[in-house]
């Protein structure tokens, strides 16, 4: 696939603090405006697995790239209207892809993240997709008690972290997306638990770093011992199904399958030959499982992309 350069575009001026819009209607963070975003959507950190997951699209209508680094590609899949969307790494930029998508999309939005994450059940080789059937908690750092350490001559929190409880993902869509995976990439290659969202991709996921005081050593025995069907570590999951049981004005439907990148107990780390085939057959499963998901009061109206194309 030819490499281009993914240029940012700047929205307008926007006057509401609440709400930052420019008068085309396009959204600060996301720069999309009505009908660039469809109610199917696959989220991934990297833009460029956006833009080769668009591929595998019958047609795209509409590519848009922000200057917040949102690459957005919406297009057709068996005439169903389907968008693909880059939002980068971290809890905060999920946060702002799914609050401004929610204003510009009619009806009910469903959301499957397709990413990488770390494997914490031993069994899992790298390369396998596990899905967050069963939900995902969060894992924060403390400051506070890290702070508290930090100034005391002794560990006074052993554990500095905060784990919250376990939020259940979309069942219709666990079903959906869990069907087409195990098709396309053999039943044995697919995995079900709970997943743990973490706000560092170092401190929070128990990598150890001497350059920093992280007092996470015993985290991941912490995580197992409370979470005994966690699978797997990833940075985004948990926010996506947190909104959507948030959302109060238009339903959200969210769930989520990583590709294990990094197997913690074998300390071993996916190639990235294997990585590219495994994106792609497992993006071609949830392109499918979304194009025959039936929506009802789905957008559909004449500023829509695909509207315009029919």
């Amino acid at each position: 696939m030819e490499e281009k350069k993914l240029d940012g575009q700047a929205v307008g001026d926007c006057k509401d603090v609440h709400l930052p819009m420019d008068d085309e209607g396009r959204l600060y963070h996301i720069g999309l405006k009505r009908g660039e975003l469809a109610n199917r959507i696959i989220t991934v950190g990297d833009p460029l697995r956006a833009r080769s997951m668009s591929e595998l699209l019958d047609k795209i209508l509409f590519e848009h790239h922000s200057n917040r680094g949102y690459s957005t590609y919406t297009g057709l899949r068996n005439n169903v209207p389907i968008s693909i969307i880059a939002t980068g790494m971290g809890l905060p930029l999920v946060d702002f892809m799914v609050r401004e998508g929610r204003v510009i999309v009619d009806g009910p939005m469903h959301i499957v993240r397709f990413g990488t994450c770390g494997c914490l059940d031993g069994e899992i080789p790298v390369g396998h997709v596990i899905v967050a059937s069963k939900g995902s908690a969060l894992a924060t750092r403390d400051y506070d008690a890290v702070e508290e350490n930090l100034q005391s001559k002794e560990v006074k929190n052993k554990i500095p972290y905060i784990l919250t409880k376990v939020i259940p993902s979309d069942p219709e869509l666990n079903k959906a997306i869990l069907s087409e995976l195990k098709e396309k990439l053999g039943e044995e290659k697919v995995h079900e638990g709970v997943n743990i969202t973490a706000d560092s991709f170092y401190s929070s996921q128990g990598r150890l770093n001497p350059d920093f005081n992280d007092y996470n050593s015993d985290l991941i025995e912490e995580i197992l011992r409370k979470y005994p069907d966690a699978v797997s570590f990833e940075m985004e999951t948990y926010l996506y199904l947190h909104l959507a049981r948030s959302s109060v004005s238009k339903p959200i439907f969210a769930t989520a399958a990583c590709i294990a990148l990094a197997q913690r107990k074998q300390d071993v780390f996916l190639d990235t030959e294997t990585k590219h085939k495994v994106e792609k057959l497992g993006g071609q499963a949830l392109i499918d499982a979304l194009s025959k998901l039936v929506i009802k009061d789905e957008m559909n109206t004449d500023e829509c992309v695909w509207k315009k194309q029919n």
